[in-house]
């Protein structure tokens, strides 16, 4: 049986949706979703209850959710459903016909995992076959236009128990694809589990992994995993191999255009055990370009592991190739062990890693990083090393790779010892993950950055979108070990470096040389860290800062100016919290009352001009009695809009909730969301959620009457009409469905379309789902057309708070 319901405007709402066109907005009421007038969603007493899914908005049109069905008042599980904003149609997904799926109290329980291809719903059902328990789940996928769900995954007899137990799970979703597991059983005994992926266009199942004899245990057992999915096609996982007394791993890469399956990693000789033992083990992400690497032990046919090699496989090939350095005695060991470890492939083909060097003795000697470039197999070593300075007396030289970005470069650092027995810091350096060229980074070739005992050290925090490495470099006053950290932007090729952060004055520099700045991070052409403040030679907090990528030229941010940011003995403290793709900044800084602490005050900064704007509320409801101001800023959007939270107080030092608030940087306004408080110590909550980029925004609030808490309600913003409470919004067209209290907005959908959660009045217990829309206003003479009714409802919708 297919279920479907479409979502009906009212009369009025018809007419408000055909005849307003002007850019400005009011909020319509559309009705409920999910499931709730027909037989079995609802109690003898009333009671009604769908359940919003933890999915919340699928592709910007689905809402996921759950209606519990009853049995006189007993809830007996619930069906699952998919709304789509587009059609208005609620469509049930699963299985929930018939005895299988059906527990002997009439329950039924479906989980929504995904909705595909915009037409596909992705989904478990338990199976019960009238019992008391349950008997595993089925997979299924539902056809949204047509309400047709079709099983995936396997169960037949092969994958059925003689108490007709059938298991499959989904493990992801994707693209055109499902990858999942199904339990296999001899009798009622579990033997393994089979991989498979499911085509959504077709429902066809194909079963993926390995499983002929070397993956057949003698009991009949088989077991294989499917762990990661593309949505280009690819997926990967593991099987078991049982030649051996102990079982060993495969891993596999699937291309599921063409259903074959391809063992990757390395299981030649040396990678076996006497015993034909063979482990291998991927990495956690396969690319969507379908490069996938991993290691594997080596044996060379001994009963002992003698390290292991590392590899990258492509999925689009199958083919495999070792990367790493293992040739020569360096990476050698005297009982024949090499040990290469490696990172996820990034999409354009390049992984790093690191092999251990031995010169073929007993003991490590350190390691040489590297990085291997799958299209032509080849591997690179990295980083320095010849020469004394990278050299220790016993011959260890030591080199990692912090990252390859997609864009070709790989950067790191390598150990200096100068020949001695001790490390004397370390060289930062940029590499061309193409060429190998590697390049040193940072300061090293004055005196100032070279310790009496000749330790330099220097540390490449990143590249930037822009293509500029940063990062920090020690600096030694006098040769003298000190806490200094100069930060530094530098071109990739080392032909321009200058130095970043707030120094040289007074205020960073303390009487004894020692200036520190350290970079936070990197986005849209700046980088972004604080440097630590200084009278005589005690730190007094720190400065925040932004500097351009590519000219260097550094700004403070944050507030500093005036008493409030300024505490007696003269600390301050500002902090950066992230750096958006609109080029904004925002964090906060520590406020002071003489002494003592008063909290801190929230701002944003544009990357560009260094301008810092001042956010949150300040005014005596968030003031404690002893000066205290809390705020925290939540995001920016597009640049324009701020929001956040503020501590509120009752005149006394005791926090009462907090008022949210959204600041417009265009124009310096700011309104706060205090839309209910409770008489005896003024307490009240709100809280956004979110804004969308056009500017609408979304939240909570607790609603009082008088001392009493009713609890959170719902509201919208927009800037043309301020705050829109939904109680107050709807109140005119809720009564024919029932309703007490809106009491969340879950996620906007394009076209200003917002569903969320409300409680019904039939019980205390009941609960629905809404969708609203705000929609356009009419022009004035359109609005003198509309009924009286009609306009009344439109203007109700609104309650501005200033």
């Amino acid at each position: 049986m297919t279920l479907h319901r479409r979502l009906a405007l009212s009369a009025a709402s018809c007419l408000a949706a055909a005849t307003l066109s002007h850019a400005d907005s009011t909020t319509l009421y559309l009705g409920r979703i999910g499931f709730y007038d027909t037989l079995g969603y609802t109690a003898t007493d009333g009671t009604q209850s769908s359940q919003l899914s933890a999915l919340g908005a699928i592709s910007g049109r689905f809402v996921a959710g759950t209606s519990t069905r009853y049995s006189g008042t007993t809830a007996i599980g619930g069906a699952a459903w998919i709304y789509d904003a587009q059609t208005s149609a609620t469509t049930r997904a699963g299985f929930y016909t018939g005895d299988e799926y059906t527990k002997d109290d009439g329950s039924q329980i479906t989980d929504i995992k995904a909705v595909l291809k915009d037409n596909y719903a992705v989904s478990t059902s338990t199976r019960f076959n009238r019992g008391t328990s349950s008997l595993g789940a089925a997979a299924s996928l539902t056809n949204l236009t047509t309400g047709v769900a079709t099983r995936i995954g396997f169960y037949s007899d092969e994958f059925t128990s003689t108490t007709k137990l059938q298991d499959t799970s989904i493990t992801d979703s994707l693209g055109n694809y499902v990858i999942g597991t199904s339990t296999r059983y001899s009798d009622t005994t579990r033997l393994g589990a089979a991989a498979w992926y499911a085509d959504v266009t077709t429902g066809v199942t194909t079963r993926i992994g390995l499983y002929d004899a070397a993956y057949t245990r003698t009991d009949g057992t088989k077991t294989s995993s499917v762990t990661s999915l593309t949505s280009s096609g690819y997926a990967t996982g593991t099987s078991r191999i049982y030649t051996s007394a102990t079982e060993g791993t495969a891993v596999w890469l699937a291309n599921l255009t063409t259903g074959a399956t391809t063992r990757v990693g390395l299981y030649s000789t040396e990678f076996t055990k006497y015993d034909t033992y063979q482990y291998s083990s991927p990495s956690p992400t396969l690319t969507e370009s379908g490069y996938l690497t991993g290691t594997s032990y080596r044996y060379n046919g001994t009963l002992t592991q003698i390290g292991q090699g590392a590899w990258i496989a492509n999925a689009a090939t199958g083919a495999t190739t070792r990367i790493g350095l293992y040739t020569g005695d360096e990476f050698t060991k005297l009982d024949g062990t090499q040990y290469s470890t490696t990172s996820n492939s990034t999409e354009s083909g390049y992984a790093y890693g690191a092999s251990y060097r031995y010169n073929k003795t007993t003991t490590q000697l350190g390691q040489a990083t590297w990085v291997a470039n799958a299209a032509t197999g080849t591997t690179t070593r990295l980083g320095f090393y010849t020469g004394a300075e990278y050299t220790r007396l016993d011959g260890t030289q030591y080199s990692i790779t912090n990252k390859v970005t997609e864009s070709g470069y790989a950067y790191g650092a390598s150990y200096r010892y100068n020949g001695t027995g001790g490390q004397l810091g370390q060289a930062a350096w940029v590499a061309n993950a193409a060429t190998g060229v590697t390049t040193r980074l940072g300061f090293y070739t004055s005196a100032e950055y070279t310790k009496a005992d000749g330790t330099q050290s220097s540390t490449v925090s990143g590249i930037s979108d822009s293509g500029y490495a940063y990062g920090t470099s020690d600096a030694y006053y006098l040769g003298v070990a000190t806490a200094s950290r100069h930060a530094w932007v530098a071109t990739t090729d080392a032909s321009s470096i200058t130095r970043i952060g707030l120094y040289g004055t007074t205020e960073f520099r303390a009487t004894d040389g020692t200036e520190s700045s350290s970079t936070s991070g990197s986005r849209s052409g700046y980088i972004y860290g604080t440097s630590n403040r200084y009278s005589g030679t005690t730190q007094l907090g720190q400065g925040a800062w932004v500097a351009n990528a590519a000219t260097g030229a550094t700004t403070r941010i944050g507030l500093y100016t005036g008493e409030e940011f300024i505490r007696t003995d003269g600390y301050q403290a500002s902090a950066i919290s992230t750096l958006n793709a609109s080029g904004y900044l925002y964090g906060s800084s520590n406020r002071f009352s003489g002494a003592t602490d008063a909290g801190n005050a929230a701002w944003v900064a544009n990357a560009a001009t260094g301008a810092t704007t001042r956010v949150g509320l300040t005014d005596a409801r968030h003031t404690s009695s002893e000066g205290k101001q809390y705020s925290v800023t939540t995001s920016i959007i597009n640049g324009l809009y701020v929001f956040g939270t503020s501590t509120r107080y009752n005149g006394d030092t005791y926090a009462t909730g907090q008022n949210a608030w959204i600041f417009n940087l265009a124009t310096g306004s700011q309104i706060a969301i205090d839309l209910s408080t409770r008489p005896s110590d003024n307490y009240s909550y709100s809280t956004i959620i979110g804004i969308t980029d056009s500017g609408l925004a979304f939240g909570t609030y607790r609603l009082f009457d008088g001392e009493t808490d009713k609890g959170n309600r719902a509201f919208i913003w927009t800037e043309d009409w301020g705050t829109v409470i939904l109680d107050e919004a709807f109140s005119n067209q809720i009564a024919q469905d029932g309703w007490a209290a809106f009491t969340s907005v879950a996620s906007i959908l394009p076209e200003k379309l917002f569903f969320g959660q409300g409680t019904l009045g039939s019980t205390a217990t009941s609960q629905g789902i809404y969708m609203a829309q705000v929609a356009p206003i009419p022009e004035p003479a359109t609005l003198g057309l509309l009924s009286l009714g009609l306009a009344t409802t439109l203007l109700a919708a609104r309650r501005l708070r200033a």
